[in-house]
């Protein structure tokens, strides 16, 4: 396998790892660093679509999550798909300034997570949905 595009510090981190989780088992260490190699690159040509602008910060929360490259490129996905449904998520009946509290909320406490941003805003309107639905069927306090 030529890994000449891969610096060798990562690729020296993929065998101790590899060693580190199947011990002295030749063919398990290899297929660990395969499937590593195969994940570093494809997270190396990853098309980050309309999140390429926020690639850097995506890359580096995945990169403070984990070691393993498999988890980094699942977490990169993860966290595209999410940015992409935060940015398309709208709601047609809810105030738009409603949808841009909870968006701008989200961003706040939850900087560069995008799957927490989506589930605080999805969550949120659903709270919302849920107050007006007890509000509408509340009786009238009496006095």
């Amino acid at each position: 396998m030529n890994d000449g595009d891969i610096p060798n510090s990562v690729l020296a981190a993929m065998r101790q790892a590899a060693e580190d989780g199947c011990g002295d088992d030749e063919d398990l260490n290899k297929d660990a660093v395969a499937t590593e190699v195969k994940a570093y690159r494809a997270l190396q040509a990853l098309d980050f679509g309309v999140a390429v602008g926020v690639k850097k910060e995506i890359l580096k929360e995945v990169n403070d999550l984990t070691d393993g490259w498999e988890e980094r490129l699942s977490l990169a996905e993860d966290e595209m798909a999410a940015f992409k449904e935060l940015l398309e998520f709208s709601e047609d009946d809810l105030p738009e300034k409603l949808l841009a509290d909870l968006k701008k909320t989200a961003a706040k406490e939850h900087v560069g997570d995008y799957s927490s941003q989506r589930d605080y805003v999805v969550n949120g309107v659903a709270h919302h949905r849920y107050v007006e639905e007890i509000s509408a069927h509340a009786s009238p306090a009496t006095a």
